[in-house]
This record gives C-alpha cells, structure tokens and sequence, in this order.
C-alpha cells in the first residue's frame, strides 16, 4: 500500500504544469521585454549618470527615474516588477530561457551595427553644415 501511494505521489507531481505562472507575476513575454529595457536603462545609467562628478547626490535620484520610465512604460510598478522578479529567480528553468533570448537578441544588434557600421554614422552626420557655406570674414589687423 505504501509503495503505491507513493508512486501516485511521483506520478501527480510529475504532470504538474512547470511552465505554469501564478496570475500576479508578469508573463513571460513581457517580464522579458521589460528585462531587455532594463538591460539598456542600466547601461545608459552607467555610461551617462553615474560617469559625471555628483557634489549634490543628484545621480542616485536619476539612475531611479530612468528606471521608473521604464517600469511606467511598461504600465507596471516597481513592486509587481520586483514580486516578478523574484519568481523568475525562484525558477532557473524559465529565467535561462528568457536571458538567452536576451542575449541573442543583443548579439543580433551588435550584428547589425557591425554589418552596416557606414548606414548607422551617415543618418547622424549632419548633411547641410551651415559652418562650411558660411563665408567667414577675414579677420582685420592693426
């Protein structure tokens, strides 16, 4: 009798959905779309807000509002992103998936500069330099 309750034990954990995700945390697809964003907030964070001298402690403040633009983009809060967070680190299985799509997606990014390097500085160059067709007088000596 023993061993038959626990082999109904074995097999009724076994065909639990594993995949399956509790209502209040965010969907896979979309945690992972917010992941990504998060991704690139914190490399502008860390390339552009924490790089300059901060004598008033202005930087923490805007590294925690680029942050909050995202998670406002998303039309989600802090808490449910951090809630979200913590189940998807709970869950290895599901948290590998969704960091390999994101760094096979930024593979493909950093793929596509490197192909087309040219097209990418040609659209920020300016066309018309106003400095070039301006005719600069010549300077008048004493």
């Amino acid at each position: 009798m023993r061993w038959i309750t626990v082999l109904l034990a074995i097999l009724l954990f076994g065909c639990i959905d594993k995949m399956k995700i509790p209502p209040d945390i965010i969907m896979r697809p979309k945690m992972e779309k917010i992941l990504w964003e998060m991704t690139q907030a914190d490399r502008f964070v860390s390339s552009y807000i924490q790089t300059r001298k901060d004598t008033l402690g202005r930087n923490k403040k805007e590294a925690v509002d680029v942050y909050d633009k995202v998670f406002n983009f998303n039309g989600i809060t802090r808490q449910e992103f951090l809630t979200s967070y913590k189940f998807y680190l709970g869950r290895p299985d599901i948290l590998k998936i969704m960091f390999d799509s994101i760094s096979v997606r930024a593979e493909r990014k950093k793929a596509e500069v490197y192909m087309h390097p040219k097209a990418k500085i040609d659209s920020l160059r300016i066309k018309n330099d106003s400095i070039t067709k301006k005719q600069l007088s010549k300077p008048r000596l004493p």
